[in-house]
C-alpha cells in the first residue's frame, strides 16, 4: 500500500469518525432525565392521538386493538357457525390443552352471547357497507343455543 493510498483511507476514516460524532445521541443514549422527558412527550402525544381517533369514531391500529379485532372476528364466526368455527375452536382448545372443556366452553358462551366482541360491535357491523360483514351478522342473532344444548360455566 503506497502513502497516497493510506493517507487517503486515514482521510476516509476520520470524515467517518466526525460523522458519528455529528450524530445526535440515541433514546438510549440520552441521560436519564431527559430520556424520561422524551417518553414522557411520546406517551403524552400517543394518548391524544388515541383520544383524537376515539372522538372521531375511529380505532388506532395498534397490536392491543388488531388483537382485539381478531378476537372478535372468531368469536363472531364461533357464534355464527359460519366457516372456520371448527378450525377456531380446535386452536382454543391448543392453546388450553390442559383443559379440555374449555374450547367447547367458549363455543357455547359465544352462541349464547356470554362472550360479546369489544370492537366489532353489531353496531359497528350494520353499519359496516362490507356485504361479508353484513352477511355473517345476520347470521349471528339466530346461535341462540338450543333448549337442549348444556352451556358450560
Amino acid at each position: 500500500m503506497t502513502d497516497v493510498e493510506k493517507e487517503r483511507i486515514n482521510r476516509l476514516y476520520e470524515a467517518l469518525e466526525a460523522r458519528q460524532r455529528a450524530k445526535p445521541p440515541t433514546i438510549r443514549e440520552l441521560p436519564t432525565e431527559e430520556r424520561k422527558a422524551y417518553m414522557a412527550e411520546l406517551q403524552r402525544r400517543t394518548r391524544a392521538k388515541a383520544k383524537a381517533a376515539a372522538e372521531d369514531g375511529r380505532v388506532e391500529a395498534r397490536t392491543k386493538t388488531i388483537r382485539d379485532a381478531l378476537a372478535d372476528a372468531a368469536l363472531i364466526i364461533l357464534a355464527s357457525g359460519a366457516p372456520g368455527a371448527d378450525a377456531i375452536e380446535k386452536l382454543v382448545g391448543i392453546a388450553f390443552a390442559g383443559r379440555p372443556g374449555v374450547a367447547g366452553t367458549v363455543r357455547a358462551k359465544a352462541r349464547a352471547g356470554a362472550i360479546r366482541p369489544k370492537l366489532l360491535t353489531p353496531d359497528v357491523l350494520k353499519a359496516a357497507t362490507s356485504k361479508s360483514a353484513l352477511a355473517i351478522l345476520d347470521r349471528a342473532p339466530d346461535v341462540a343455543p338450543d333448549p337442549g344444548d348444556e352451556i358450560i360455566s
